[in-house]
């Protein structure tokens, strides 16, 4: 059964997201979608070593009809962005 998105800060996960993905990580992107109020569907995750992951997923705000390609880092918060361009030096403290 597929679910009716109503706009009001949903976040959506693949199955295969779901099983892997980490409960407060995902809170935190239910927290920014409540305030935004934005639905998030996530499809891909990325893991890092340390256990922290990226979430790749879509943002959809209805209000001004707009779809972003949307990454939220949790191992560099700072390249959670639209469209983010990573440098070289986010990458040395891996």
């Amino acid at each position: 059964m597929i679910n009716k998105i109503n706009f009001c800060g949903n976040v959506y996960q693949t199955t295969k997201v779901q099983q892997t993905s980490n409960s407060n990580e995902i809170a935190q992107i239910q927290k920014e979608a409540d305030e935004k109020n934005r639905d998030v569907f996530i499809y891909a995750q990325d893991k890092y070593y340390d256990g922290k992951s990226c979430y790749y997923g879509i943002e959809i705000d209805d209000r001004n009809k707009l779809v972003f390609n949307r990454t939220f880092d949790f191992k560099f918060p700072d390249c959670s962005e639209v469209n983010s361009i990573y440098s070289l030096e986010d990458y040395k403290s891996l």
